[in-house]
């Protein structure tokens, strides 16, 4: 009887663990990865969740960052930060993407470049994560995005990254959702209407 109520609670645990997982990378479509990211964004530790696709025989990146929160109430980020902007230059450069994501993958200029696609999602919405205990920001993925498509290669004369912008693409353009960004929820409140994040390459 022991042994079967230890059986129960530790189905129970998986189960719960496997919720909080679900809900931290719901956004992920088949075949891509997720991985949750703490940075150090506007001098303060956020979660950045992201969405990822390693190069294959196409030599293509895809990166969807797809929600990000600031782990710690007490810090007041910069004043006049663009939140959106940092977390997107944080994670949408080669030294991150070849150290974090995708581990020595972007080649030397002198054998070629890879192609990385980014979604970069002009709406978002904000909600209480419970699993998390602290306000999420999450993409509005069915409203407008910028698409941009970067090639990456490693200078190892210059030793720097070699960053070229291939096209830039508005979806769904020009963003309808408002431009005044909400506060952030309380523990009980719903989840806020879409609002625009305040930063596009496409603008």
């Amino acid at each position: 009887m022991r042994s079967s109520r230890i059986f129960t609670i530790f189905f129970i645990a998986l189960i719960l663990l496997s919720i909080k997982n679900e809900k931290a990378f719901g956004a992920c479509p088949d075949g891509y990865s997720s991985t949750s990211k703490t940075i150090t964004i506007c001098n303060c530790p956020m979660q950045v969740d992201i969405c990822y696709k390693c190069y294959g025989v196409s030599m293509e990146y895809i990166v969807n960052i797809v929600g990000f929160g600031f782990v710690d109430d007490n810090c007041i980020p910069s004043q006049g930060c663009n939140i959106v902007q940092k977390v997107y230059e944080a994670i949408v450069n080669p030294e991150y993407l070849n150290e974090e994501l995708c581990p020595n993958n972007i080649p030397p200029c002198t054998t070629g470049t890879v192609q990385v696609k980014v979604k970069y999602f002009s709406c978002w919405y904000k909600y209480w994560d419970s699993y998390q205990g602290h306000v999420m920001w999450e993409a509005c993925e069915d409203k407008a995005y910028c698409e941009v498509v970067y090639e990456y290669c490693w200078d190892p004369i210059l030793e720097i990254w070699q960053v070229n912008v291939k096209s830039h693409t508005g979806n769904n353009w020009p963003p309808t959702c408002t431009l005044n960004i909400p506060p952030d929820p309380d523990e009980n409140d719903p989840p806020t209407d879409c609002f625009n994040g305040a930063y596009s390459p496409c603008e």
